[in-house]
Protein backbone atom coordinates (compact mmCIF):
# COMPACT_ATOMS: atom_id res chain seq x y z
CA UNK A 1 0.00 0.00 0.00
CA UNK A 2 2.86 2.35 0.88
CA UNK A 3 4.61 1.64 -2.44
CA UNK A 4 1.39 2.25 -4.34
CA UNK A 5 0.78 5.55 -2.50
CA UNK A 6 4.36 6.69 -3.14
CA UNK A 7 3.97 5.93 -6.85
CA UNK A 8 0.73 7.94 -6.98
CA UNK A 9 2.43 10.90 -5.32
CA UNK A 10 5.38 10.65 -7.71
CA UNK A 11 3.07 10.41 -10.73
CA UNK A 12 1.09 13.43 -9.54
CA UNK A 13 4.26 15.48 -9.16
CA UNK A 14 5.36 14.57 -12.68
CA UNK A 15 1.91 15.39 -14.05
CA UNK A 16 1.83 18.77 -12.32
CA UNK A 17 5.34 19.57 -13.48
CA UNK A 18 4.51 18.44 -17.00
CA UNK A 19 1.56 20.78 -17.10
CA UNK A 20 3.76 23.63 -15.88
CA UNK A 21 6.40 23.23 -18.60
CA UNK A 22 5.70 26.28 -20.77
CA UNK A 23 5.08 25.36 -24.37
CA UNK A 24 5.25 28.29 -26.79
CA UNK A 25 1.78 29.78 -27.23
CA UNK A 26 0.28 30.39 -30.65
CA UNK A 27 0.74 34.14 -30.39
CA UNK A 28 4.36 33.83 -29.24
CA UNK A 29 5.06 31.60 -32.23
CA UNK A 30 3.26 34.09 -34.47
CA UNK A 31 5.52 36.87 -33.16
CA UNK A 32 8.65 34.83 -33.85
CA UNK A 33 7.46 33.85 -37.33
CA UNK A 34 6.67 37.48 -38.08
CA UNK A 35 10.23 38.38 -37.06
CA UNK A 36 11.52 35.80 -39.51
CA UNK A 37 9.34 36.98 -42.37
CA UNK A 38 9.68 40.74 -41.91
CA UNK A 39 13.00 41.17 -40.08
CA UNK A 40 14.73 37.99 -41.32
CA UNK A 41 15.58 37.26 -37.69
CA UNK A 42 16.09 33.61 -36.72
CA UNK A 43 17.15 31.62 -33.67
CA UNK A 44 20.10 29.37 -34.31
CA UNK A 45 23.85 29.20 -34.54
CA UNK A 46 26.58 29.15 -37.16
CA UNK A 47 28.82 26.14 -37.72
CA UNK A 48 31.66 27.77 -39.65
CA UNK A 49 33.72 24.62 -39.97
CA UNK A 50 30.91 22.74 -41.74
CA UNK A 51 29.50 25.90 -43.40
CA UNK A 52 26.07 25.32 -41.89
CA UNK A 53 23.31 27.43 -40.36
CA UNK A 54 21.53 25.48 -37.61
CA UNK A 55 18.07 27.02 -37.14
CA UNK A 56 15.07 26.32 -34.92
CA UNK A 57 11.94 25.21 -36.72
CA UNK A 58 9.03 27.39 -35.56
CA UNK A 59 6.38 24.74 -36.03
CA UNK A 60 4.33 25.48 -32.92
CA UNK A 61 5.01 22.11 -31.32
CA UNK A 62 6.02 21.84 -27.69
CA UNK A 63 9.61 21.00 -28.50
CA UNK A 64 10.40 22.10 -32.03
CA UNK A 65 13.02 20.62 -34.26
CA UNK A 66 15.96 22.18 -36.01
CA UNK A 67 17.07 22.25 -39.59
CA UNK A 68 20.34 22.98 -41.34
CA UNK A 69 21.09 25.15 -44.34
CA UNK A 70 24.36 24.76 -46.21
CA UNK A 71 25.90 28.18 -46.84
CA UNK A 72 29.21 28.75 -48.64
CA UNK A 73 31.83 30.24 -46.34
CA UNK A 74 31.97 33.43 -48.39
CA UNK A 75 28.26 34.02 -47.61
CA UNK A 76 28.39 33.19 -43.90
CA UNK A 77 29.87 36.63 -43.33
CA UNK A 78 26.54 38.12 -44.44
CA UNK A 79 24.78 36.57 -41.44
CA UNK A 80 24.66 39.12 -38.64
CA UNK A 81 24.76 37.97 -35.00
CA UNK A 82 24.40 40.82 -32.52
CA UNK A 83 26.87 39.52 -29.97
CA UNK A 84 27.14 42.95 -28.31
CA UNK A 85 23.68 42.38 -26.82
CA UNK A 86 24.30 38.74 -26.02
CA UNK A 87 26.32 38.91 -22.83
CA UNK A 88 25.26 38.70 -19.22
CA UNK A 89 28.25 40.53 -17.76
CA UNK A 90 29.30 44.17 -17.67
CA UNK A 91 31.63 46.36 -15.64
CA UNK A 92 28.96 46.73 -12.92
CA UNK A 93 28.34 43.00 -12.50
CA UNK A 94 25.86 40.50 -13.85
CA UNK A 95 23.47 42.71 -15.80
CA UNK A 96 22.68 43.62 -19.39
CA UNK A 97 20.90 46.66 -20.83
CA UNK A 98 18.48 46.20 -23.71
CA UNK A 99 19.50 47.63 -27.10
CA UNK A 100 17.00 50.51 -26.74
CA UNK A 101 18.09 51.27 -23.18
CA UNK A 102 14.58 50.90 -21.74
CA UNK A 103 15.00 47.55 -19.99
CA UNK A 104 17.72 45.79 -18.06
CA UNK A 105 18.06 42.15 -17.09
CA UNK A 106 20.14 41.31 -14.03
CA UNK A 107 20.85 38.80 -11.33
CA UNK A 108 19.22 39.65 -8.01
CA UNK A 109 19.06 37.42 -4.94
CA UNK A 110 19.46 34.25 -6.95
CA UNK A 111 16.92 35.15 -9.65
CA UNK A 112 17.11 36.52 -13.17
CA UNK A 113 15.16 39.80 -13.01
CA UNK A 114 13.75 42.04 -15.76
CA UNK A 115 13.42 45.72 -14.85
CA UNK A 116 11.80 48.59 -16.74
CA UNK A 117 14.33 51.44 -16.52
CA UNK A 118 12.98 54.51 -14.75
CA UNK A 119 9.76 52.78 -13.70
CA UNK A 120 11.04 50.59 -10.90
CA UNK A 121 8.88 47.64 -11.97
CA UNK A 122 10.53 44.24 -11.83
CA UNK A 123 9.59 40.76 -12.95
CA UNK A 124 11.28 37.46 -12.13
CA UNK A 125 12.17 35.47 -15.26
CA UNK A 126 13.83 32.36 -13.84
CA UNK A 127 16.04 31.10 -11.05
CA UNK A 128 19.62 32.01 -11.92
CA UNK A 129 20.77 28.45 -11.17
CA UNK A 130 18.73 27.25 -14.15
CA UNK A 131 20.06 29.83 -16.66
CA UNK A 132 23.09 28.58 -18.59
CA UNK A 133 25.61 30.87 -20.25
CA UNK A 134 24.58 34.14 -21.77
CA UNK A 135 21.28 35.97 -22.05
CA UNK A 136 20.47 37.34 -25.51
CA UNK A 137 18.36 40.42 -26.22
CA UNK A 138 16.50 40.53 -29.51
CA UNK A 139 17.47 43.61 -31.56
CA UNK A 140 14.07 45.25 -30.89
CA UNK A 141 14.44 44.76 -27.09
CA UNK A 142 11.13 42.88 -26.93
CA UNK A 143 12.43 39.34 -26.36
CA UNK A 144 15.09 37.52 -24.37
CA UNK A 145 16.55 34.18 -25.37
CA UNK A 146 18.59 31.96 -23.07
CA UNK A 147 19.34 28.34 -22.30
CA UNK A 148 17.39 27.03 -19.33
CA UNK A 149 18.14 23.85 -17.42
CA UNK A 150 15.04 21.71 -16.85
CA UNK A 151 13.75 21.21 -13.34
CA UNK A 152 14.53 17.94 -11.61
CA UNK A 153 11.16 16.34 -12.29
CA UNK A 154 10.64 17.70 -15.78
CA UNK A 155 8.90 14.92 -17.76
CA UNK A 156 11.15 15.48 -20.79
CA UNK A 157 14.23 14.95 -18.63
CA UNK A 158 12.70 11.80 -17.17
CA UNK A 159 11.91 10.50 -20.65
CA UNK A 160 15.34 11.38 -22.02
CA UNK A 161 17.15 9.97 -18.97
CA UNK A 162 19.49 12.93 -19.18
CA UNK A 163 19.87 16.47 -17.91
CA UNK A 164 17.75 18.50 -20.32
CA UNK A 165 18.29 22.07 -21.49
CA UNK A 166 15.73 24.22 -23.28
CA UNK A 167 16.18 27.08 -25.72
CA UNK A 168 13.76 29.49 -24.04
CA UNK A 169 12.27 32.73 -25.37
CA UNK A 170 10.77 35.29 -22.98
CA UNK A 171 8.44 38.05 -24.21
CA UNK A 172 9.04 41.20 -22.19
CA UNK A 173 5.72 42.96 -22.68
CA UNK A 174 3.68 40.32 -20.86
CA UNK A 175 6.13 37.88 -19.28
CA UNK A 176 5.09 34.95 -21.45
CA UNK A 177 7.81 32.43 -22.20
CA UNK A 178 8.06 29.18 -24.08
CA UNK A 179 10.54 26.38 -24.63
CA UNK A 180 11.31 26.16 -28.34
CA UNK A 181 13.80 23.29 -28.39
CA UNK A 182 15.26 20.77 -25.95
CA UNK A 183 18.45 18.76 -25.98
CA UNK A 184 20.78 16.95 -23.61
CA UNK A 185 22.97 19.17 -21.49
CA UNK A 186 26.06 17.89 -23.26
CA UNK A 187 24.95 19.86 -26.33
CA UNK A 188 24.51 23.11 -24.39
CA UNK A 189 27.80 24.50 -25.67
CA UNK A 190 26.25 25.36 -29.05
CA UNK A 191 26.29 29.19 -29.39
CA UNK A 192 22.53 29.81 -29.82
CA UNK A 193 21.73 33.43 -30.67
CA UNK A 194 19.56 35.74 -32.76
CA UNK A 195 20.71 35.66 -36.38
CA UNK A 196 19.73 38.15 -39.06
CA UNK A 197 19.93 36.22 -42.31
CA UNK A 198 19.54 37.78 -45.76
CA UNK A 199 16.64 35.91 -47.41
CA UNK A 200 18.70 34.87 -50.42
CA UNK A 201 20.85 32.62 -48.22
CA UNK A 202 17.84 30.46 -47.39
CA UNK A 203 16.56 30.06 -50.92
CA UNK A 204 17.27 26.31 -50.81
CA UNK A 205 15.13 25.85 -47.68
Amino acid sequence: MLVRTSWLIFSSCVLVTGCSVPAPSADLMADLRWMQESEHLYLGYIDERRELLNLIELNGQRHGGTYQVKVPGTDLGKVHADSFHASFFDAEGRSLMSPNGKRVVREQRGDLILEEVGQGTQRTIAGIDRVLGRVHWSPDSEFLMYLERASRWDPTALRALDNVVYVTVYRCRDGHKGHLKWFGEGAAAAPWEWLRIPPGLLRNR
